[in-house]
C-alpha cells in the first residue's frame, strides 16, 4: 500500500527543498543543454515517485539558470506542480554570482528552519567568468550560512575535465566525491536522476535543522559507474 494513503493516519509534513544551479553559458549550447532539459524533469519525476514512500516529506523545487545573468526557471514550486520551461544557452559563466543568489534562497527567511537539509546541485562545463574574489566570497558565504553548511551539495561537471575548473567547482561540493564527472552527455540524464534521488532520500534521513547543533551532513554512497547509475 502507498504509505501516503494509509487511512486514519495523520502525517506531519516537513519541507525538502531541491535547488539546481544550471550553467547556461554559450558553451552549454546543443547536446549539453538539451540533456539538462531532459534530465531535470526526468529526475523530478523519479524523486516524486521515490517520495511516495515518504508521506512526511513535502518537496519544493527551485531551478536557477545562470550565464551573464540569472533567471529562476522554477522557484519554490511543489514537485507535483512543476511545469518545465526549457533553458537556452547564452552568455558567460557567472558561477560566483549564482552561488550568492543561491545563498539568498537558502536563508531561513525564505525556506524556514525546520525542514530537511536542502539538496543543492550545481551543473557546469566551464570556468567561472566572475572574479576570483566574487567566487571566493560566495563559497565562504555558502559555507557559513546555516542551510548552506547543512545542505547536501553536489557538483556535476559536464564534458572533458580539462575544460572546466575542477578545483573551483569542487569547493561547492561537500560529499565524498567532490565532482560527478560526466564526459559523455548521453550519460548526463541518468547522472542527474541518480544525484537527485540519492540526495533527496539522504536528506530525509537527517534530523538536522537550520538552527540545530548538528553540523555533520548526510554522506551519500559513492557514485555508481556506467550502467549501474540508473
Amino acid at each position: 500500500m502507498d504509505a501516503s494513503v494509509i487511512p486514519g493516519v495523520q502525517v506531519v509534513r516537513r519541507p525538502l527543498h531541491i535547488l539546481f544551479c544550471v550553467d547556461r553559458s554559450k558553451s552549454m549550447d546543443g547536446i549539453r543543454i538539451n540533456a539538462i532539459n531532459q534530465g531535470i524533469p526526468a529526475a523530478l519525476h523519479a524523486v516524486s515517485q521515490s517520495m511516495k514512500q515518504h508521506p512526511e516529506v513535502e518537496v519544493f523545487v527551485h531551478v536557477l539558470a545562470f550565464g551573464s545573468d540569472l533567471e529562476w526557471i522554477l522557484d519554490n514550486v511543489p514537485i507535483g506542480s512543476v511545469q518545465w520551461k526549457d533553458i537556452t544557452a547564452k552568455g558567460k559563466t557567472n558561477t560566483g554570482t549564482a552561488i550568492n543568489e543561491l545563498c539568498d534562497k537558502l536563508s531561513i527567511n525564505n525556506i524556514g528552519d525546520r525542514g530537511y537539509p536542502p539538496v543543492c546541485i550545481l551543473l557546469s562545463d566551464g570556468y567561472h567568468s566572475d572574479s576570483n574574489m566574487i567566487y571566493d566570497q560566495a563559497i565562504e558565504r555558502l559555507n557559513t550560512i546555516p542551510w548552506g553548511r547543512k545542505a547536501i551539495r553536489l557538483v556535476i561537471g559536464i564534458g572533458n575535465p580539462e575544460d572546466y575548473d575542477e578545483d573551483s567547482l569542487a569547493r561547492f561540493g561537500n560529499q565524498q566525491e567532490k565532482i560527478i564527472k560526466v564526459e559523455d552527455c548521453r550519460d548526463l540524464v541518468k547522472y542527474i536522476q541518480w544525484a537527485s534521488v540519492a540526495a533527496s532520500i539522504g536528506a530525509t534521513r537527517s534530523r538536522s535543522s537550520a538552527t540545530g547543533d548538528l553540523t555533520n551532513n548526510v554522506e551519500l554512497p559513492m557514485i555508481p559507474k556506467g550502467d549501474d547509475v540508473w
